[in-house]
């Protein structure tokens, strides 16, 4: 007997990691709704050449984005409902940007349509962030990544979420232009609830640019057409002294950690790229 699409979705969303979960999805599609068996399968592709270090395929990559732009609103529009934006990687929906109330109240529901790997929240339009909720949720601990980027969070706020039990899933932390300095990213560095993470982002403004991670930032170095070279910088004082208390802290070091893909690298050993807490 055939596998029904519930059974089909089920197994897609029980393996995030494998392919070939979805590629069977992808064939129960083939008569309903060809493009996106075939949107599914190229994008399973990309996705394979990426976590190889292949070159990209061109070809395969403008075929799959044809047709997401074709048929993505009717792809999405499950997940529409409920969120702002949503990213499809390997031919299903696992990064959405929402507001956090409704992750509160409808995320099960989502999780139950999506394989979602990251959430991007967003600022409330009246009233405060329910940051104490969110840690309270049994929802945060199914993600991977979380951004809680230019949402006026504090050191205390930090701390509380470093002091989260529920977050030890948690491979990338996205904590863009909120206004913190040393005790947020001493509470990571301590957290024995973060201790997956390999990446913590931040800054992008000069007003909330502190980090104690190597920065990414142009060099004095030309490449061959005379453009300004991009690169990460030394580790800075405080995150060397970081460093000299917990041991190597991957997200110090963006260079070497910062991937896609990055539960299926840590599965398979290849991130990071030194244990944390190697003495260093």
């Amino acid at each position: 007997m055939s596998a029904t699409w519930e059974e089909l979705h089920a197994a897609a969303l029980r393996e995030p990691d494998e392919d070939a979960p979805r590629l069977a999805l992808a064939e129960y599609y083939r008569k309903q709704d060809p493009d996106l068996a075939t949107f599914i399968g190229l994008q399973v592709q990309i996705g394979a050449v990426r976590r190889s270090g292949g070159a990209p395929v061109h070809a395969t990559e403008y075929e799959s984005d044809r047709l997401l732009k074709k048929h993505g609103p009717r792809w999405c529009q499950t997940i529409a409902k409920y969120t702002k934006r949503q990213s499809f990687d390997r031919g299903m929906i696992e990064w959405v940007l929402m507001d956090a109330h409704i992750f509160l109240e409808y995320g099960e529901w989502i999780f139950v349509n999506a394989p979602i790997r990251s959430v991007f929240f967003t600022k409330p339009r009246e009233g405060r962030f329910p940051l104490q909720e969110l840690l309270a949720s049994e929802l945060v601990t199914r993600l991977d990544a979380m951004s809680l980027g230019e949402l006026d969070l504090t050191n205390f706020d930090v701390q509380a979420i470093a002091a989260c039990p529920r977050l030890g899933r948690l491979l990338s932390l996205d904590l863009t232009d909120n206004p913190l300095t040393l005790p947020a990213f001493e509470a990571i560095a301590a957290s024995p609830h973060l201790r997956s993470l390999l990446i913590v982002n931040r800054a992008s403004s000069v007003l909330h640019k502190y980090s104690p991670a190597a920065e990414h930032a142009i060099t004095d170095r030309e490449d061959r057409h005379g453009h300004a070279i991009w690169d990460y910088r030394e580790l800075p004082p405080d995150g060397i002294a970081l460093e000299a208390r917990h041991g190597y802290l991957p997200w110090l070091h963006p260079k070497d950690n910062a991937r896609h893909d990055l539960r299926y690298h840590v599965e398979r050993g290849t991130l990071p790229v030194k244990p944390r807490g190697t003495p260093v």
